[in-house]
């Protein structure tokens, strides 16, 4: 079960800095990046949410399909 944590955590750290280096960003870009599936994005990405860590700062202007919502670090919590 330990390889099982630190994947969740590495896997962590990456989606972590792509919204720093990147953000606003959405999670079909981080997908399109990393190549996780969604099963473990979502996850992940909630729990940031709920921490605080990320905010929802919007929708994307794509043309076509649904429009996807943007994250952010979230500035005031220490990043």
């Amino acid at each position: 079960m330990r390889h099982v944590s630190e994947k969740k955590e590495s896997d962590r750290a990456v989606i972590e800095a792509l919204v720093w280096k990147y953000g606003p960003i959405s999670r079909a870009e981080i997908r399109q990046l990393t190549q996780l599936r969604w099963s473990v994005i979502t996850p992940i990405v909630r729990q940031l949410l709920n921490e605080e860590k990320f905010l929802e700062v919007g929708r994307s202007s794509n043309p076509r399909g649904r429009k996807q919502t943007l994250l952010q670090l979230n500035q005031e919590h220490g990043f």
